[in-house]
């Protein structure tokens, strides 16, 4: 090749020779140039894609494996050789600072809240966000200190961050701790002013001076006078008020009270304004008013029933004590002076009087006719119009409740029954049931003791209180069926004739039918029987049974009572139809039930009727009386002497009240009413079935003879033959009529035949009788 000059001086170029073209050399040279740059490109794109691939590789593995774990395989492999592998630790590294950044950032903010829970101090907080920071760094360190350096330094400015947050709310949580400690302390001094204003000898002095001390130890917390004086200033406006309440509350009497409303209408309270005071006078006024109401009801109402405990009793109540200074406070001074007299009046009546619980009626009556003949001669004659109002109110009201309930009238007034009711519900108790009977027998005896003394008719006389009737029903039903018959056994036999008197007494208070049946049977079988079908209903007894023999059975149970229905309704009444009743659904029950069992209606209607009424057959039906007579005496004897009663000497010596009435008032006299009564007397059951009543017989009616006490004579069958012997032995004629009672009673042992009445010849006044009859007739009428 031929080679240029270097420099040319003048411009001017020399002529080169032309070079020669080797065209396929150059060609061949092209192509193979061309070639190997188009290897060149395919290889570096096989490269690049090559390279790609495990760059992609290395990424996948990191999201496969996780950051910390790939970079701790590669470490322990040595580190990164391969394309895939750098790529999976560029990846790793980068992922694994968020990922524990992300991971100390939370917990991070859970220290926050759990600091802020449990109240953590700053320096245990900054401790624990100490020990995320290293802990999170540390955990990259083996891995790749470069990355740990970088965590460390941005965990550093997230903690920064946090503890920043933390102190605030600890700054704020201080604040209000101690804001909170400076309200408890003022709360708690002025709750113990406000407590202590209504402790006794608190007194304004004392509130007012501990109010002084809360104000300092306010300005020693740090609180502001003005608002230390206002927190006093309204404890003290409060503590006082209650105070006077307080005072008023616990005066010891109306008068203290009206004292301490005249102190407080000199002081007014403070802070409080004109109107404000003078409502609250204007309220304790109110209430002094409405206090003093109250007691003078109270009083009242305790010293009238005083005076009539005091009356009725003999005695004041227990516990009571007239309060003379309390009258004087709550009552003028002529009421307060009225009210004493009549407590002294009181007493005196009593000492001169006795007690109306034990008065008889006609004592009763004397000393309303004195009271009222004190009137006219009295010097204050509305007091003794007053004094006698009192009285007749008094015994109307002991009457109304001898009505009512007798046996609760005497043991509100006599100790002893009270007493003796609280031993019997003490042995009932102790299931000493026999115990207890006996018990009644001791009540008994003294209540009838002051129903004589009152002069109480038989038929209001109940030995029981009926609450105390209730409760003994419930102890009797409630007794296990398979123990119940000796029970009843013991009672009724314990109580022996009262028996009957205490079963009626449970009846009334509704002892099941079954139950009074089983009382008056001493039969253990019949009673087991009865306490069987107690409890069950007629309905179902009926189950099974042919109408036939349910209407034949009634039939024999009817005609089987007929006699004793008629007896046994005669003198009892209302009363005495509920009874029969009763006794007549007790035996359709036990008859239809034997017939179920294999009783024919007629045999089962009478075994029935003789178990359950066994003094069905024993009745009288007689121009002389309609009764029946309990099995337990002779039929025949009662019978007769029943009709020795229906003689002019006897019933002359009976005190008995001549018949007065509006109708006929022509029988006032006392020979003509004692003639009637003797020849057309009539004998009636009582209520009680244990004696009988004496009647008149006025135009076919029969009307209760009474007594000059104003009670129905009444007289029971265990008591006949005695009576009849006292006053057989008073009688001029004693020898001849003790010898005639003795013969009668000969002749009654020696006849049969119960229900027939015994035809003893009588020599009685003819002419009395006579005229007694005319009248009742009515063939003979008063001018």
């Amino acid at each position: 090749m031929a080679i240029l000059p270097r420099y040319q001086r003048i411009g001017l170029q020399t002529r080169q020779p032309q070079q020669m073209d080797f065209a396929a050399t150059r060609e061949q040279a092209r192509l193979g140039q061309t070639i190997s740059q188009q290897v060149d490109r395919m290889s570096d794109f096989a490269f690049k894609q090559a390279a790609q691939a495990a760059e992609l590789r290395g990424q996948e593995r990191v999201r496969e494996e996780g950051a910390l774990p790939t970079l701790e395989a590669l470490r322990e492999a040595g580190g990164p050789t391969t394309i895939a592998e750098r790529a999976a630790s560029d990846a790793a590294n980068r992922i694994a600072v968020v990922e524990i950044e992300s991971l100390a950032k939370q917990d991070m903010q859970n220290l926050v809240r759990d600091a802020d829970k449990n109240n953590m101090s700053m320096p245990a907080f900054q401790s624990s966000m100490a020990d995320i920071q290293d802990g999170y760094a540390a955990s990259l360190q083996a891995v790749d200190p470069v990355a740990a350096g970088v965590l460390s330094a941005r965990l550093g400015d997230s903690a920064m961050t946090y503890q920043g947050r933390y102190s605030d709310i600890a700054f704020k949580k201080a604040e209000a701790a101690a804001k909170e400690r400076v309200t408890q302390i003022v709360s708690i001094g002025s709750q113990e002013i406000l407590d202590s204003a209504i402790q006794p000898g608190a007194t304004r002095e004392s509130i007012e001076a501990a109010g002084s001390k809360l104000l300092a130890d306010q300005l020693e917390l740090g609180v502001e006078e003005e608002n230390a004086r206002r927190v006093v200033d309204a404890t003290l406006k409060q503590a006082v008020r209650q105070n006077r309440l307080y005072l008023y509350d616990n005066a010891d009497s109306i008068g203290a009270k009206q004292l301490l409303l005249e102190e407080y209408e000199k002081n007014p309270l403070p802070g409080y304004t004109y109107e404000q005071n003078r409502s609250f006078m204007i309220s304790l006024d109110n209430n002094l008013k409405s206090e003093v109401n109250r007691a003078q009801q109270q009083s009242l109402g305790e010293l009238n029933n005083a005076i009539t405990v005091l009356g009725v009793t003999g005695e004041a109540p227990e516990g009571y004590e007239i309060n003379e200074g309390a009258i004087d406070d709550i009552f003028p001074p002529e009421q307060a002076a009225a009210y004493k007299e009549a407590w002294a009046d009181a007493n005196e009546d009593v000492l001169n009087r006795g007690a109306l619980s034990s008065m008889s009626p006609d004592r009763a009556a004397s000393i309303a006719d004195e009271l009222f003949d004190e009137i006219s001669t009295s010097p204050d004659p509305a007091k003794a119009v007053k004094r006698h109002a009192d009285w007749v109110e008094a015994v109307a009201n002991r009457n109304d409740a001898l009505a009512k309930d007798s046996g609760l009238f005497v043991a509100q007034t006599n100790k002893s029954a009270a007493g003796m009711i609280e031993d019997i519900q003490g042995m009932i108790a102790d299931g000493n049931i026999g115990l207890a009977a006996e018990g009644i027998l001791v009540l008994n005896d003294i209540t009838q003791t002051q129903f004589d003394n009152l002069g109480t008719p038989q038929n209001q006389r109940n030995v029981m209180p009926k609450a105390f009737a209730s409760q003994m029903v419930n102890i009797i039903q409630g007794i296990e069926t398979d123990v119940a018959p000796g029970v009843f056994t013991q009672i009724t036999s314990n109580l022996g004739d009262v028996a009957p008197k205490i079963i009626e007494e449970l009846r009334a208070q509704g002892l099941r039918p079954e139950y009074v049946q089983a009382l008056y049977t001493t039969d253990i079988a019949i009673q087991k029987e009865l306490l069987d079908i107690s409890g069950r209903d007629m309905k179902e007894i009926k189950v099974g049974l042919e109408t036939t023999d349910v209407t034949d059975t009634r039939k024999g149970i009817t005609m089987l009572l007929a006699d004793y229905r008629e007896g046994f309704l005669a003198g009892g009444g209302t009363q005495a139809e509920e009874i029969f009743n009763e006794q007549y659904m007790v035996i359709e029950k036990m008859a239809l039930t034997r017939v179920k069992e294999g009783f024919d209606p007629a045999t089962a209607a009478e075994t029935a009727v003789a178990d359950i009424i066994a003094e069905f057959d024993q009745v009288v039906l007689n121009r002389q009386g309609k009764y029946v007579i309990p099995k337990q005496f002779d039929a025949q004897v009662i019978e007769s002497n029943a009709s020795m009663f229906l003689n002019e000497d006897i019933l002359r010596t009976l005190n008995i009240e001549p018949l007065d009435s509006a109708q006929y008032p022509g029988f006032v006299d006392e020979a003509v009413s004692l003639a009637s009564i003797a020849s057309t007397g009539m004998w009636l059951n009582n209520g009680r079935g244990d004696g009988l009543v004496l009647h008149y017989t006025v135009n076919g009616t029969e009307l209760p003879v009474l007594t000059k006490d104003g009670s129905e004579y009444e007289v029971k069958f265990s008591e006949m033959s005695r009576i009849l012997n006292e006053i057989y032995a008073r009688t001029p004629e004693s020898a001849e009529a003790m010898g005639y009672l003795k013969e009668s009673q000969k002749i009654v042992k020696e006849q049969t035949g119960a229900g027939k009445p015994l035809k003893i010849e009588i020599d009685e006044a003819a002419g009395f009788e006579a005229e007694a009859e005319a009248f009742a007739t009515g063939a003979k009428t008063t001018e």
